[in-house]
């Protein structure tokens, strides 16, 4: 039944739940007809939750020379900051946050000790050491 999925998903949403933006298409359609056809359309298709870049840094590995590799890290629309492997090709971490990432400054070596601040959209700043969350202003 459209109208009881719907209102599962606003409860998920409104207890700040992070949903696929397929179940928020479903969510914004007005109508009954509307409903049933973003439902078709997604049938049998993955449930995926595509995000934005919203800032990106890059940090060495465990050199501070000019050309030592190095990884990216990716802050994200979906409140997620993202390491890079050195290949770039997959993720080798990702750290959830309480509020979407807008602004990176990092020191540090990745393999060594590092840090990352984090400055936030809604105003708050955090600070990440060695893959975890270890402070909070804001």
């Amino acid at each position: 039944d459209l109208d009881a999925a719907g209102e599962q998903l606003t409860a998920l949403v409104d207890a700040g739940v992070d949903v696929a933006s397929t179940s928020l298409d479903l969510l914004s359609a007005e109508g009954q007809e509307a409903k049933q056809a973003v439902v078709d359309a997604l049938r049998g298709g993955p449930l995926t939750r595509p995000t934005v870049i919203t800032c990106m840094v890059d940090i060495r590995r465990n050199r501070e020379e000019d050309h030592a590799p190095g990884c990216l890290i990716l802050g994200t629309e979906n409140r997620d900051v993202l390491i890079l492997d050195p290949s770039s090709t997959g993720v080798a971490k990702t750290i959830h946050l309480p509020s979407i990432p807008a602004l990176f400054s990092v020191s540090g070596l990745l393999d060594v000790d590092y840090t990352l601040a984090v400055a936030c959209r809604d105003g708050t700043v955090l600070t990440i050491q060695n893959h975890a969350i270890t402070g909070t202003i804001g």
